[in-house]
């Protein structure tokens, strides 16, 4: 019942943050018969977010599979690789906040504005603890947002993310910073 309840709020915020806080797109600009198949290499990035006592830091490709003409909306694939510690406060550690390791693999359909992108994910993690053995390993279906925005045209941006298993508990959300590459 709490993943579900998790898996809602986790929505919630997807659809304020892309229905309120973004700007509307320009309809003249859409144009529904110019969407195409256009598979290519579209970016990779660095990042490390936090909130409050979890800390993570990651890697991601983006590859695209269909684009509309101007190159604002994009539906592709997600490759990348997550590791999260949780801060230890006080003398013991609690056996549970054990650092793990996600490696993802997203579909991903990506809105553009001027300086803002947002990315829906809905895909699958397989998730490691580092201080157990490969047989610890557990794959989880997850659902995922990534709101940025970019200070430099490609290269540099300030990130909101977030991911949640949809079948357990165990979920993140962080704001951060993020450095790459995407093709314009």
């Amino acid at each position: 019942m709490k993943s579900i309840k998790s898996l809602v709020i986790i929505l919630s915020i997807t659809i304020f943050l892309s229905n309120i806080i973004l700007p509307q797109s320009d309809s003249s600009n859409i144009d529904g018969d110019k969407f195409f198949f256009n598979p290519r290499f579209s970016g990779f990035q660095f990042e490390a977010t936090s909130v409050l006592v979890v800390n993570e830091i990651g890697a991601l490709v983006d590859f695209d599979i269909f684009s509309s003409s101007n190159n604002y909306y994009n539906l592709g694939t997600r490759l990348s690789l997550e590791h999260y510690d949780v801060l230890s406060i006080g003398a013991a550690e609690d056996p549970e906040n054990k650092p793990t390791t996600n490696y993802n693999l997203y579909t991903r359909f990506t809105e553009k504005w001027k300086h803002f992108w947002f990315s829906f994910l809905l895909g699958g993690t397989i998730q490691t603890n580092l201080l157990g053995s490969l047989s610890d390993s557990k794959f989880y279906p997850r659902v995922g947002f990534e709101l940025k925005y970019n200070i430099t045209d490609y290269e540099i941006g300030i990130i909101l993310k977030g991911a949640k298993s949809i079948v357990a508990e165990n979920g993140y959300l962080g704001f951060g910073v993020a450095v790459g590459f995407y093709s314009h």
